[in-house]
């Protein structure tokens, strides 16, 4: 480093002029990296002709005047920014202006003022591999402004991955108020990193627009989306039912929508600023089969059927906790080819969820031969998934279509038993029986079906099962062994002919 000072004893004049080379350069505490350029220090500033920093392929050009010693008739920075490729968090930290953006800055920047609350200024900008407020974007490009106490954005033009997004935000960061405005355009929805943990098993394009305005812990917020592409659990979801969103948020009170068009319609409206935040939410489902489409199960038959609930739900406070709630369903009902209603609800079903247990309240399902009461609890909450249920009543054995298209299975089932135990390896107890049965199998038809099962633990016993094969008569009986839901150790094969005690009534003296 070189200087000349120049003296004078009356005036009190004191210059000095410099050229300055260092490595790893700090200023009030921020790294700027090596270190280049001239300056002159004089009237308690420093004057910059230019200074450049690198760091790598990053650099950084200050030209103008910066204060060292406080002036409140003076700026305490008076000078532009140059910078390539910079990281913009030093640029900020340099500002005193604390955001969560990240990023290898492009622009020029001309800034007067005093930080942290008194600077002006700003310019055209590129931003790369960035990080806004949790979101990577690869490039952004837009107009940074800065007047006192406020921060722009405003033409943000940003690609994420291979859709597009602009819009514009303003922040006043003493009040902690914002404004906004944005739109979205075929954004892959595993490209938003807000949304990571809810679409691991959602994929598609949203387009969307937004609008919002007002304090961050109490906003104004209004945004639409659709979405295309669109996959759920494994599901495609045709063009003709893609699911739209509707919110709207005004003073931190929510008011949402989620809906296919006179397929299925979801809301959700409560306090977004309470805590823990808690909503009230509704579903409305016509067409049971299209709103199974975006949930991990599906209907086995495309006539589907009709779902009505309301309820309250409440949203985990801390990593790791899962959403509570109380639902009532006050309609359900399952279709089978022309048999609208072939299993309906008979008054309303309550649901609990709690710290990873889905408790369902009693169940009475009703329809043409059926008359069963239903009620049970599926455990989450350790590592392995355990079950509890219980099923009493009667039905028609043509309801197993439902689960089993082509069981193709006749007659009545009076049914009461109990389940427990591990969903993987489940204890059954109580029975089943079926009266006037008809089933068809390997070319031989059997009517006229009569027997129980007893259902013990892991065990079970075929308490004499009969029924009549063209002129004959066909008998099993028997124990067998459970493993999960397998059947074990049976002393026949169902796939074959009636070998077990078959008997013709015209050899029997």
């Amino acid at each position: 480093m070189r200087s000349k000072d120049t003296s004078r004893s009356r005036g009190a004049i004191l210059t000095s002029s410099a050229k300055f080379s260092a490595e790893n350069a700090r200023y009030d505490g921020v790294l700027f990296g090596s270190v280049r350029g001239a300056t002159e220090m004089h009237d308690g500033a420093f004057v910059f002709r230019p200074l450049r920093a690198y760091d790598g392929g990053a650099s950084i050009s200050i030209e103008g005047t910066t204060r060292y010693r406080k002036d409140p008739k003076r700026p305490t920075l008076d000078l532009v920014l140059t910078a390539k490729d910079y990281p913009v968090k030093r640029f900020l930290e340099y500002l005193d202006l604390d955001y969560p953006i990240e990023g290898r800055l492009t622009g020029s920047f001309p800034l007067t003022g005093s930080p942290p609350d008194t600077v002006s200024g700003g310019g055209v900008a590129a931003l790369d591999d960035a990080v806004l407020w949790g979101q990577r974007v690869p490039r952004l490009t837009g107009r940074m402004g800065l007047t006192p106490g406020h921060f722009e954005l405003d033409d943000i033009r940003a690609e994420i991955g291979g859709g597009m997004f602009g819009g514009r935000i303003a922040i006043a960061y003493k009040e902690k108020t914002f404004e906004a405005r944005g739109a979205g355009d075929g954004l892959p929805l595993e490209a938003l990193d807000s949304l990571a943990a809810a679409t691991r098993d959602v994929t598609g394009r949203v387009s969307f627009e937004l609008a919002g305005s007002g304090t961050f812990s109490r906003p104004d917020l209004k945004v639409s989306a659709t979405m295309s592409e669109a996959t759920f659990f494994g599901h495609a979801i045709p063009e003709t039912m893609t699911p739209r969103l509707a919110l709207t948020v005004t003073q931190g009170q929510v008011d949402g929508t989620v809906s296919v068009p006179e397929r299925w319609t979801l809301t959700a409206r409560g306090d977004a600023g309470a805590t823990p935040i808690a909503l009230d939410v509704a579903l409305d489902a016509p067409d049971l089969a299209a709103l199974m489409l975006f949930t991990p199960a599906a209907l086995p038959v495309a006539d589907g059927g009709a779902l009505a609930a309301h309820g309250r739900v409440q949203l985990p406070q801390a990593a790791g906790e899962s959403p509570s709630g109380q639902f009532v369903v006050t309609a359900a009902r399952l279709d089978l080819g022309d048999r609208k209603g072939l299993v309906r609800t008979d008054g309303d079903v309550t649901i609990e969820v709690s710290k990873g247990r889905i408790a369902l309240g009693e169940l009475h399902a009703v329809g043409d031969g059926v008359d069963l009461r239903l009620r049970g609890a599926v455990d989450l909450s350790g590592e392995k998934a355990a079950l509890e249920g219980r099923a009493t009543g009667s039905a028609d054995a043509s309801v197993l279509a439902l689960a089993y298209p082509d069981l193709g299975l006749g007659g009545r089932l009076v049914v009461d038993f109990g389940v427990s135990g591990p969903a993987a390896a489940p204890a059954f107890k109580g029975g089943i029986r079926i009266e006037g049965g008809r089933y068809r199998m390997a070319g031989y038809s059997f009517e006229e079906i009569e027997g129980s099962l007893r259902l013990a633990g892991s065990t079970g016993e075929l308490e004499g099962l009969r029924a009549k094969v063209a002129e004959g008569e066909a008998f099993v009986a028997g124990s067998f062994r459970l493993a999960g839901t397998e059947v074990r150790d049976f002393p026949f094969q169902p796939a074959g002919p009636p070998v077990l005690r078959a008997r013709d009534p015209r050899r029997c003296g």
